[in-house]
């Protein structure tokens, strides 16, 4: 068994094993929830085809599988399956057992923040996956203002933010520490907390911004057409119901 598909065992196991208690129903959220992975996953999977193809990083032979798909080791295509997955159920578990609280919202901020982002991203663009990450960070943030807005209104979608970081930090240390992905010195800033690029925070946090919030998107338009759906007990706590 290669490390990184010890990995990508070790994020989903727990999350997996734990969706089969009966009381959690995580059941009820795998349509939302296949709705994100494939969305999302599939336009991520796009980008580490194209920055694998360009150079912009690479993986370890010595820890991934022969098996691979359009240059990808299948264990980076489960990547995008057991992530969100984890995740989700992660985000579920804090909205069944704590209350959620409405902050404030500014789109302005955010819309500038998102221009600082997009003018670094045009400054960068000698850095291949520099320039591109903090790209799709702008056009994250923009998303912030209007399709995010009920997301980052909710203090229990940063909290989780928070803890997806957090989890990323452990996981991702040991796929750069080992290494299983390598980047080329030319692609990146090279600054790194430990041995994580800088790049990669705002990778995570633009990836997990996209699941959770077309994951949200999808279970409300599911929960109109299907409105007789019944709830957990522990369920419709969280103001993000």
């Amino acid at each position: 068994m290669s490390l990184y598909l010890l990995i990508d065992i070790i994020i989903i196991i727990f999350p997996l094993l734990l969706s089969l208690i009966p009381w959690f129903g995580f059941y009820r959220k795998l349509l939302p929830l296949s709705v994100s992975i494939l969305a999302v996953g599939g336009l991520f999977l796009v980008w580490d085809i194209l920055v694998t193809a360009r150079g912009d990083w690479a993986f370890n032979p010595l820890h991934v599988g022969n098996i691979s798909f359009l240059g990808l080791p299948v264990e980076e295509v489960l990547f995008f399956v057991v992530v969100p997955y984890s995740c989700i159920f992660l985000y579920e578990g804090l909205a069944g057992f704590m209350p959620d609280r409405r902050l404030p919202h500014v789109p302005f901020y955010y819309m500038i923040a998102a221009l600082v982002f997009i003018v670094s991203a045009v400054f960068f663009s000698g850095k291949e996956y520099t320039s591109l990450v903090m790209l799709v960070t702008g056009l994250t943030l923009i998303a912030g203002a209007s399709f995010f807005r009920e997301m980052y209104s909710s203090m229990l979608a940063w909290l989780w933010l928070l803890c997806g970081m957090a989890l990323f930090f452990i996981f991702n240390y040991f796929l750069t520490a080992a290494p299983v992905v390598t980047y080329a010195p030319t692609a990146i800033l090279n600054l790194r907390i430990a041995t994580i690029p800088i790049e990669d925070f705002l990778y995570n946090f633009c990836l997990l911004s996209w699941y959770l919030g077309v994951y949200l998107a999808a279970k409300k338009n599911f929960k109109k057409k299907c409105p007789d759906e019944i709830n957990i007990s522990n369920y419709g706590k969280s103001g993000s119901r």
